[in-house]
């Protein structure tokens, strides 16, 4: 009861401290600086001015272009004070108007933020854009519609992102080319909205984009170069990005980039489509070619493409469904096997049937245990129950598939059998539904221990902290699972949270906080990193009075 009361005493005297507000928002103190934390999305929307901006001359010279400020934010939408990293020291320029733009932060408002209905004291994230004025105003040629064409192409990184280039003429008219990691690779022409092109290639007129440099590159490794070529008539400019916003390139080059994606319908090739499917069959195109197999493996494969109806379709138009891509490796992460089992992965329920029609669970015309054990696991993987459910109907020398399998991901132990429940794996920042409670709940009604370890240490409660679900974390503490089980690095399921309410609910179930690397203080640090204010007052409040 002595730790509650000073755990709600310490979070009256943080709340108070932070919430003294100057005429002039200031520096926040480290306490300011614990409030609700609001993603990019949110603030954004929140937002009621426009994005912070600063022009500068042309040749200006800097070392970074752009900063970050975190802003404390009052439950009326105020700043009342900011915490940056950028110079704001000497004469220079960038300093000068840096210092002016910290001057008027007071006439910043953003609607209020809210939870469960509720005003709260927020912390935000906002970039401040730093750009280069062109060194005159370049006017762009005129040509007919027809013959202004407007492309972009968007290069390889060290990574899944999608090469390809799209054309966009003045008149309608589109050509695609897919390239690596879009899901559909080849030429392909087509037309739309007139009118939306027209509108495109005003842009050219109404903005500075045949004023800007021809090069914007960053000095920094690994990411894509993307490249837009804007030729009217004879004329041609091209605008070349690897990552731009770094040297000071104008926000109008990312627009321009993103309204060519958008009048092209890029996305739809990029990831599959019914408009792609439907061009294509316009095309003739040959839908039982090893090509479509290819398009088929890398749509159910990749987590960024939706519509399942599309790949469905390619399955019904005969798409090879035994066909595996080149590589072994999208985007660095290893392929589950078959197409049935990525399907799975993703929780495309409705590819599942026509795949089990296709004969991916038989060998020789007949099921196949093993398959059927490797598809269920893959289901498992996918988080969602309906599919977990239907392989369990399957059965060739067994009733049901198996509810271990043998766990040999530690390498540094043996490999052990140990229940199917701990193949859940979910990131709290993944958006896709997860109803990793739900299967862990059914696999258990049918005998899983929801107790057991993996090779790691691994238990239901870590995998249910990591994906940032309460209610799964509730069920794992209320079967029985300590919360200072010591998991993977040897570290409790707090060593992998990051949500400040599980951290919560972790503390005061009663976590050792010595078992976390650099004990209490290190959790602490990370907490005020977190902006986590109930976390914090609860480790000032248990901690030992000095």
């Amino acid at each position: 009861m002595h730790g509650r009361m000073r755990y709600a005493a310490v979070l009256s005297f943080l709340f108070m401290s932070a919430t003294v507000r100057a005429a002039a928002p200031g520096p926040c103190s480290p306490e300011q600086l614990l409030g609700h934390p609001v993603d990019e999305s949110d603030t954004a929307s929140h937002r009621r001015f426009p994005a912070p901006l600063i022009d500068y001359p042309f040749d200006t010279t800097a070392e970074r272009w752009g900063f970050d400020l975190l802003l404390r934010i009052d439950t009326e939408g105020r700043v009342t004070c900011f915490s940056t990293g950028a110079n704001l020291d000497g004469e220079s320029p960038m300093a000068v108007s840096r210092r002016a733009l910290l001057g008027r932060l007071a006439h910043w408002r953003y609607a209020p933020f809210e939870v469960d209905g509720a005003p709260v004291t927020a912390i935000v994230s906002e970039t401040v854009a730093e750009v280069e004025r062109p060194a005159r105003r370049v006017p762009a040629p005129k040509a007919p519609l027809a013959d202004i064409r407007m492309s972009l192409s968007r290069g390889q990184c060290y990574g899944a992102c999608p090469s390809y280039r799209i054309e966009v003429r003045g008149d309608g008219s589109v050509i695609y080319e897919g390239a690596d990691y879009a899901d559909v690779s080849g030429r392909h022409a087509y037309r739309v909205s007139p009118a939306a092109a027209a509108a495109l290639a005003r842009r050219i007129e109404t903005t500075n984009l045949w004023s800007l440099r021809p090069v914007y590159h960053a000095p920094v490794t690994d990411l894509p170069v993307y490249k837009v070529t804007i030729a009217v008539g004879h004329d041609v400019h091209t605008v070349e990005d690897f990552l731009g916003s770094y040297v000071g390139m104008p926000p109008e080059v990312v627009e321009f980039e993103r309204a060519i994606d958008e009048v092209g319908r890029a996305d739809r090739w990029i990831h599959l489509s019914q408009e792609a499917v439907t061009t294509m069959a316009a095309e003739g195109f040959r839908f039982d070619s090893a090509e479509a197999g290819e398009i088929l493996f890398r749509a159910v494969s990749n987590e960024q493409s939706h519509d399942d109806a599309a790949m469905r379709r390619m399955i019904e138009l005969g798409a090879p469904v035994t066909h595996t891509l080149p590589d072994e490796t999208l985007g660095f992460r290893p392929y589950l096997g078959s197409l049935l089992e990525e399907a799975l992965r993703y929780g495309r329920i409705t590819l599942v049937d026509p795949l089990i029609a296709r004969g991916l669970l038989d060998t020789a015309g007949r099921r196949d245990q093993a398959k059927i054990d490797s598809a269920f696991r893959a289901a498992i993987r996918g988080g969602d129950l309906a599919s977990v459910k239907r392989i369990w109907e399957e059965h060739a020398t067994e009733p049901h598939p198996s509810l271990t399998f043998s766990d040999d991901a530690d390498h540094d132990a043996e490999a052990r059998r140990v229940p199917v429940t701990l193949l859940l794996n979910h990131f709290s920042t993944d958006k896709r539904r997860w109803q990793g409670e739900a299967i862990a709940r059914w696999l258990v009604e049918r005998g899983c221990d929801p107790r057991a370890a993996a090779a790691d240490g691994n238990t239901l409660l870590h995998i249910a902290t990591s994906a940032g679900d309460i209610g799964m974390v509730r069920y794992a503490l209320s079967v029985g699972i300590a919360p200072s089980t010591p998991g993977r690095y040897g570290l409790p399921a707090l060593g992998g949270v990051d949500r400040e309410n599980i951290a919560m609910l972790l503390l005061e179930k009663g976590t050792d906080l010595s078992a976390m690397n650099g004990g209490p203080a290190s959790f602490r640090k990370y907490a005020v990193g977190r902006h986590w204010v109930q976390v914090v007052a609860w480790i000032d409040a248990m901690s030992p009075a000095k």
